[in-house]
């Protein structure tokens, strides 16, 4: 996603163009799966407000997201990015104090650091801190839509939300972007392409992953899931011609190693919960 985001830069296009259709791919994927599946709308008006409100927030952490990779590489940005469960991890431990961490969860703390410091490091004179600024505010930002959104995603289907918050999102882009200038879209074809990919990749990685959710369970694919900065950095040397120096990719597989780890205890915290449940 961040590679394409850059190709329909390099076409012309602002980052309230991308979030837009970003969002417009993943509200139109969401009208089709609930129609499809025939799931009921929320009737409680608080629901909305809350879809709302989470909107927003969508709004904000794609906005800094795609925006980042205007002034870092794009596989450092989704690198970056996705130190988001780490975040979930540290603000659940805070906010869970009776819960202790296990030796996974507290191994994968420093390893992460670690690997964020071999990342950054090696290009700390020459990165652009706007693009580190945009992109680790934007691995906040999921992160406390991780941590707030967890009633409401329980009590509506999957779809309902993706529409709901979404929605909000495409309008925060077009009326933002309407505002203060934006909404260019790129004039050359390869920026074109990367915008119709855009929307298709991240409408199909939604549909494929609440797919892959419901056949092997959320925790065993978030094992899976941890590879995909790994793969962005190599889709960014391949599309972008992007190199990062041997210690950043390195410090690339610290932060992917802390994200299995954090993963691993997740899903071993959950299943001693189950067990205890059952006793």
């Amino acid at each position: 996603m961040a590679s394409l985001a850059k190709l329909a830069y390099l076409g012309g296009a602002d980052p309230f163009a991308v979030v837009a259709v970003r969002s417009l791919g993943a509200v139109a994927l969401g009208l089709v799966l609930i129609g499809f599946l025939r799931l009921r709308l929320p009737e409680d008006p608080r629901d909305w407000l809350k879809l709302a409100a989470l909107g927003v927030l969508i709004f904000l952490y794609s906005l800094a997201y795609m925006a980042s990779v205007r002034f870092i590489p794009a596989g450092l940005a989704t690198l970056l990015f996705f130190l988001w469960p780490i975040f979930v991890a540290l603000a659940s431990l805070a906010l869970q104090r009776q819960r202790r961490a296990g030796p996974l969860e507290l191994a994968a703390f420093p390893l992460a650091f670690l690997g964020l410091v071999l990342a950054i490091g090696p290009g700390l004179g020459s990165l652009d801190m706007r693009g580190v600024a945009l992109v680790i505010s934007a691995a906040v930002g999921i992160a406390i839509f991780i941590l707030i959104s967890s009633d409401i995603a329980r009590r509506l289907a999957g779809p309902v939300v993706v529409v709901g918050g979404n929605l909000m999102s495409l309008l925060g882009a077009l009326i933002l972007g309407g505002v203060l200038g934006g909404l260019d879209l790129p004039v050359t074809g390869q920026g074109q392409a990367a915008m119709i990919g855009i929307a298709l990749c991240f409408a199909l990685g939604l549909l494929l992953q609440l797919g892959a959710i419901v056949r092997g369970g959320a925790a065993n694919i978030a094992i899976f899931a941890n590879l995909e900065p790994l793969i962005a950095m190599g889709i960014s040397a391949w599309l972008l011609g992007e190199r990062l120096a041997p210690t950043q990719y390195a410090g690339g597989c610290l932060v992917v190693a802390a994200l299995a780890l954090s993963a691993l205890a997740r899903r071993s915290a959950k299943a001693t919960q189950v067990a205890e449940t059952e006793l």
